[in-house]
């Protein structure tokens, strides 16, 4: 199987500095249950403009595929979810 190459982009959220719309919220990651973070990931997925993603969620469905992606990602990524 060949290695996989992922960029990382650090990001900080910085509150004070953007303005945001009141339908965007934020919350910390270990506070969210884990099927309502699958379910937000599903959801992105199902809409996914890329087409790989489109054949997993057609092979799989959205809530399958979104939890391969989240549980997989951890291998090699980190971060921190304060």
């Amino acid at each position: 199987m060949p290695e996989k190459t992922y960029l990382k982009v650090p990001f900080v959220w910085e509150p004070k500095l953007l303005t945001t719309s009141q339908r965007l919220t934020c919350a910390v990651v270990s506070t969210m249950h884990d099927h309502l973070l699958v379910s937000i990931i599903a959801r992105a997925m199902s809409s996914s403009v890329d087409a790989s993603n489109r054949a997993k969620v057609s092979e799989h469905g959205a809530y399958a595929v979104a939890e391969m992606f989240l549980y997989s990602a951890t291998e090699g990524f980190s971060y921190r979810d304060e």
